[in-house]
């Protein structure tokens, strides 16, 4: 019987040592990771290190854990003539999840694209490239996880450390509505939005510390198998 108990105990313990380290600012300034998914001009890639770009969204594996990002546009500006491609004139914007160099991370643009010196899929302007008013940060997750934010890192519009106690960072758990987010707390959940209600304060996500939820299916058999021990153990008294 006590065989039986360390069996559950394992399933437990092993189902929930999932932990990631999403390392956002890494992955793009030394390469160290690789991504797969869809440029924002609509072109596919796989198994490779983006460096700086644009992506209508892109897949990352670590330790059993698959995020997603993306982004979307939410306010109603058009685009104009002052930025190249992307667009036609008039047309609603909309917005790319964006890897940017310099010890910054993931943000996002909206405005338009152009092709530059680090290539294609850039932000134009260059400026447009964290989180700023109208734009929301999507990422979702294969399961369900919690996020450590006192372990994450954020960047503020600048490449510096986001500093509280004036938090400007909303965030959303699976669709619920934005509240200002504690990066003392932890939040469980499989879908996570992030946005700025203030055009002065904008920010790039640095880094997310990650760790997997054990499924109900998976509680229900511990449970199970402790009651078996026990009953068994019951039934030899």
């Amino acid at each position: 019987m006590k065989k039986l108990t360390l069996w559950a105990v394992s399933v437990l313990l092993g189902s929930s040592a999932n932990a990631a380290v999403f390392d956002f600012q890494d992955l793009t300034d030394t390469s160290n990771g690789e991504i797969s998914g869809t440029w924002a001009d609509g072109s596919a890639f796989a198994l490779a290190n983006s460096g700086e770009r644009a992506f209508q969204e892109f897949d990352w594996i670590k330790d059993g854990i698959t995020l997603t990002a993306s982004a979307t546009y939410t306010g109603s500006n058009t685009y104009g003539d002052s930025y190249s491609t992307a667009y036609s004139a008039g047309e609603t914007l909309q917005a790319w999840a964006y890897l940017d160099q310099g010890n910054a991370g993931l943000g996002v643009c909206s405005k338009g694209l152009d092709s530059d010196r680090k290539g294609p899929n850039q932000c134009n302007p260059g400026s447009d490239d964290n989180v700023t008013v109208d734009e929301i940060l999507n990422i979702l997750f294969d399961q369900t996880v919690t996020i450590d934010f006192s372990q994450s890192v954020f960047r503020d519009g600048g490449h510096g450390d986001y500093t509280p106690p004036d938090p400007y960072i909303q965030v959303s758990v699976n669709g619920g509505d934005f509240d200002l987010l504690d990066v003392s707390s932890m939040m469980t959940g499989y879908s996570f939005d992030f946005l700025t209600n203030s055009d002065d304060e904008q920010f790039y996500i640095d880094a997310l510390s990650v760790s997997s939820v054990p499924e109900p299916s998976v509680i229900a058999l511990f449970a199970a198998g402790l009651f078996g021990a026990g009953f068994a153990r019951r039934r030899q008294s």
